[in-house]
C-alpha cells in the first residue's frame, strides 16, 4: 500500500515539474524512461531511487515523498515559487496594460512569453518608451474629448431659443 502512495506522489511530483511528461522527467533525472515506467507501475521503488530523486531535486521534500506528509516542497522553496509566481505575474500585468501601445515585435515577445508561461522581458527603457506612448495617446483621447465638448458648447450657444 505504500509503495502506491509514494508511487502516486511521484507521479504528482512529474505533473508539477514537467506537465506530466514521463521521458523529460526521466532525462531530467538521469534514468531511462522505461525504469520511470517501472517505479511509477509499483516495481521495486527501493532507496537508490529516492536518494537519487533528493539529490537531484534538493526542493523535494523527502518527508512528503516517503511519508506523504506536510507539502511537496520544501518550506522555503514554497516561499521562493510563491515569490516568482507573484514577480511573474505583475510583470504580466504591467506588460498586459501596455499591449495596445507595443509594435509589432514587442507584441510577439509579449505572446510568446505568455505561450511559454514565462515572465516576458523588457528593459527599463523599453517599458520607460511604452508608457510614453501610452501617456501621449491619453492626452491625444484627452485633446479630442475636450475639442468636441467646446464644439458641444459652443453649439449649445448659437442654438436659437423658442419665442413664448
Amino acid at each position: 500500500m505504500k509503495e502506491l502512495e509514494m508511487n502516486d506522489r511521484l507521479q504528482a511530483f512529474i505533473q508539477y515539474k514537467t506537465g506530466g511528461r514521463q521521458t523529460d522527467f526521466a532525462n531530467l533525472v538521469g534514468w531511462s524512461p522505461q525504469y520511470l515506467g517501472k517505479l511509477l507501475r509499483g516495481g521495486n521503488f527501493g532507496l537508490q531511487p529516492v536518494l537519487r530523486l533528493l539529490t537531484v531535486f534538493p526542493d523535494l521534500s523527502a518527508r512528503w515523498l516517503l511519508l506523504g506528509e506536510g507539502d511537496m516542497l520544501q518550506q522555503d522553496q514554497l516561499a521562493k515559487l510563491r515569490a516568482g509566481a507573484v514577480r511573474v505575474a505583475e510583470a504580466i500585468i504591467t506588460a498586459e496594460s501596455l499591449t495596445p501601445y507595443m509594435s509589432p515585435a514587442e507584441l510577439e515577445e509579449f505572446t510568446q512569453a505568455v505561450n511559454e508561461r514565462r515572465e516576458p522581458v523588457y528593459s527599463p527603457e523599453t517599458v520607460a518608451k511604452l508608457r510614453a506612448r501610452a501617456d501621449e495617446r491619453r492626452r491625444e483621447i484627452d485633446a479630442r474629448i475636450n475639442a468636441a465638448q467646446q464644439q458641444s458648447n459652443e453649439a449649445i450657444c448659437r442654438r436659437k431659443t423658442a419665442k413664448k
